[in-house]
């Protein structure tokens, strides 16, 4: 049986961590180490950390069992951080194109250490600089665990993984086959790029509308979306984004899912396209489907 009950206190809970409330303990009997498991499966626990850190009255227990979740999230965010700025840097030094990916440019839009997981470190390279990413990575201590495929994986002991993108999202129009043409380089950088706000909102998107239609997505991505918007939603450029949206058969699962950031985290209208959307994230989607 699907955790039902702890899936909507764990959305209340991430709300409240990404608005800054206090969230009340739930009306009806919550199992909090179901809750804890499915946050793990969320990868929202470092979230949910911070929303019960704030609750008066749990279960003996339960917020040493969350927040110790958080401490090794604080630990691995400082190293992958470490690690992911000194592979950009040495990428930089060699005259290797290069852009952050995902997690890595997303982290630090969320309001506290901690609340936005991330299990790699994505990277985006031009294709045919490959071999020459693959000296550096080894001069630096990585193991090519997977190389020649798309992405390239590269390992070092203990916990850094890190993923070599030379393509995006095959869509149906060239917009990720040429994003090269529009990235551009950070300040004071000749080889480390990254996307405009408004490209990297269409990738997240489209990022996430694979995900969904394939083996499901959970709450993170949800969240995703919204922290983006709340940081940069004011200066997007939404005329540029409707139309690519359209090109790419994207404007329908934009608008649902954005319904259903509402609903979470904005007070918004539980609507129609948002139950759809939340039965997939919340009841199928972490599970996988066939």
């Amino acid at each position: 049986m699907k955790p039902r009950r702890e899936a909507r206190y764990l959305v209340v809970l991430t709300a409240a961590a990404l608005t800054g409330s206090a969230p009340p303990l739930p009306e009806k009997r919550v199992d909090f180490q179901t809750l804890y498991r499915l946050a793990v499966r969320h990868k929202v626990e470092g979230i949910a950390y911070v929303a019960l850190s704030r609750v008066p009255g749990l279960p003996d227990g339960t917020l040493a069992l969350f927040e110790q979740a958080y401490k090794k999230l604080l630990l691995a965010e400082n190293m992958q951080r470490g690690k992911g700025m000194k592979i950009l840097n040495a990428f930089e030094e060699s005259g290797i194109d290069c852009a952050a990916l995902k997690g890595f440019v997303l982290r630090p839009l969320y309001p506290l250490p901690g609340m936005r997981t991330m299990g790699d470190i994505d990277v985006l390279i031009r294709k045919e600089q490959a071999g020459d990413v693959r000296a550096v990575m080894e001069r630096l201590g990585y193991a090519a665990a997977d190389f020649g495929r798309n992405p390239d994986v590269y390992v070092k002991r203990p916990i850094v993984n890190v993923e070599i993108h030379k393509a995006l999202i095959q869509d149906k129009t060239d917009f990720f086959d040429t994003m090269w043409t529009r990235l551009v380089p950070e300040e004071g950088k000749r080889h480390i790029h990254a996307m405009t706000r408004e490209d990297f909102y269409l990738f997240m998107l489209a990022h996430l509308k694979k995900h969904f239609v394939g083996s499901g997505t959970g709450i993170r991505s949800v969240t995703d979306v919204w922290v983006y918007r709340k940081q940069y939603g004011a200066e997007l450029g939404f005329a540029y984004i409707a139309a690519q949206l359209e090109k790419s058969g994207l404007t329908e699962f934009e608008r649902e899912v954005v319904e259903l950031c509402e609903c979470w985290f904005g007070g918004g209208e539980r609507t129609k396209a948002a139950r759809r959307i939340e039965r997939r994230v919340l009841f199928e989607g972490v599970f996988g489907r066939p």
